[in-house]
């Protein structure tokens, strides 16, 4: 049974090793590629901020590379554990661990209760992440009255694939399984796929980390109810993934 891994290159080592010990055959196809963009980030208002949230752990890499971790404050917050994995990897201390179900909708939830701590200090915030994506962090905090700085320091674009690895991959329609992390990541494996190969990309189980996921995963057209991970991310996807082999073999 063959599971495609859509993960930037740079993010699948643990996943296709965890792939490989259920037995299965990874094969491998980012349907992201992440790059730094052009920002600088004031330390100063960092400090200044009731709290800095990091939506990723791209997040944390690429703010790293701008300026290293970890900062002298303790306002850092980040919205699931991988990210909090990666900022304890540079020994960047957390105001709070992350809120369950690690969504932003689940900090939004929580926020009352995060700025209880935060409140004497100041209505500030700053959210590190990615270029585009969702907006309901900035808008949510917006519409509450916090005063936000977004620092955008990474930027995702689907990769040029050659069309020789697309007919290698997806020729002999024997593509089970695919494990996906983000929207846009799908969208792009689509676009690799292309119309030759879309019908092979649809019919695959498909593994993804959220409720949201899923459903934008069905209007794009796949044809099975997706299996959401629980937690998000390698761990919960490796748990899904033998959950189905249960079931299935």
């Amino acid at each position: 049974m063959r599971v495609l891994v859509t993960r930037p290159g740079h993010q699948q080592s643990y996943f296709v090793t965890g792939v490989r010990n259920l037995g299965l055959t990874p094969v491998c196809l980012p349907t992201i590629d992440i790059l730094p963009t052009d920002v600088d980030i004031d330390l100063e208002v960092i400090r200044a901020a009731g709290f800095v949230l990091f939506t990723s752990r791209n997040a944390v890499e690429f703010a790293h590379l701008i300026n290293p971790l970890p900062w002298n404050t303790n306002n850092i917050l980040s919205i699931g554990p991988a990210t909090a994995t990666a900022l304890n990897n540079h020994n960047q201390a957390l105001m709070s661990k992350p809120i369950e179900p690690y969504t932003s909708e689940a900090f939004l939830n929580d926020f009352e209760q995060t700025m209880s701590v935060a409140e004497s200090h100041t209505k500030r915030a700053v959210i590190i992440k990615g270029e585009g994506g969702r907006q309901l962090l900035e808008e949510s905090l917006h519409d509450k009255g916090i005063e936000l700085t977004t620092y955008s320091v990474y930027r995702r674009l689907c990769p040029a694939v050659p069309s020789a690895t697309v007919i290698d991959i997806f020729g002999d329609g024997n593509v089970d399984i695919i494990a996906s992390t983000s929207d846009d990541g799908l969208i792009n494996l689509l676009q690799i796929a292309g119309m030759d190969y879309r019908d092979t990309v649809l019919n695959a189980q498909l593994i993804v980390n959220s409720e949201r996921a899923s459903n934008t995963a069905l209007k794009l057209g796949f044809k099975k109810p997706p299996l959401v991970a629980n937690p998000p991310g390698d761990k919960g996807q490796l748990q899904a993934l033998q959950n189905y082999l249960n079931q299935h073999t």
